[in-house]
């Protein structure tokens, strides 16, 4: 069919062309359409779609997405919606972005932007940002709050004076470097 709509708890394999929306307070199984997975309350198993996945409530398993994959606390619309106790673990792959508004424990991997609140496990992307970070990133851009960031200011023996710009976690981080040598109309950009 073109939609399923589950407004009870599931347990099974769930199909459709566009969309797949299960409402009740836990969805264990699997989840493949065209366009769009979305389950309010705890989810455990596998989400594939060609645009996104998002999870309300806590997750374990795998999202895989052309475009996204969201998880958000299960209290969104409460007065209480940043208090973030949530703890889903699993696997996000997606073209553009993973979005965990949650604490995640696992591998995020994409061709944009990872995020998560509290990350235990790898990021993989463009864009890494992450509140607290126990594990790795990786990616152009690495931004960790409890992580690496420093910039520095230096001169080299061949005349460059350098700025540069550490981020990402203790474990791992991401170095760019500016210059401009300092006669010559000669400019230097480096990535670490």
């Amino acid at each position: 069919g073109v939609f399923n709509l589950n407004e009870g708890d599931f347990e099974g394999v769930s199909v459709s062309g566009a969309a797949n929306f299960h409402m009740g307070e836990s969805t264990n199984g699997g989840l493949f359409t065209g366009a769009l997975n979305y389950t309010h309350g705890d989810f455990k198993g596998v989400m594939m779609s060609g645009a996104a996945n998002v999870a309300q409530g806590q997750s374990n398993g795998w999202l895989l997405s052309g475009a996204a994959n969201v998880l958000l606390p299960k209290n969104l619309l409460s007065e209480n919606a940043l208090d973030l106790d949530a703890q889903s673990k699993g696997v996000m792959i997606s073209g553009g972005a993973n979005i965990a508004m949650q604490n995640f424990n696992g591998t995020q991997i994409s061709g944009g932007l990872n995020y998560a609140n509290k990350m235990k496990g790898v990021q993989i992307g463009v864009v890494n940002i992450a509140k607290q970070m126990d594990g790795y990133t990786f990616g152009l851009i690495n931004i960790v709050g409890d992580g690496v960031m420093d910039v520095s200011l230096s001169y080299n023996e061949l005349d460059f004076t350098m700025l540069g710009f550490k981020s990402g976690s203790q474990k791992s981080f991401s170095q760019w470097s500016f210059g401009k040598h300092k006669d010559l109309e000669i400019y230097n950009i480096g990535y670490t």
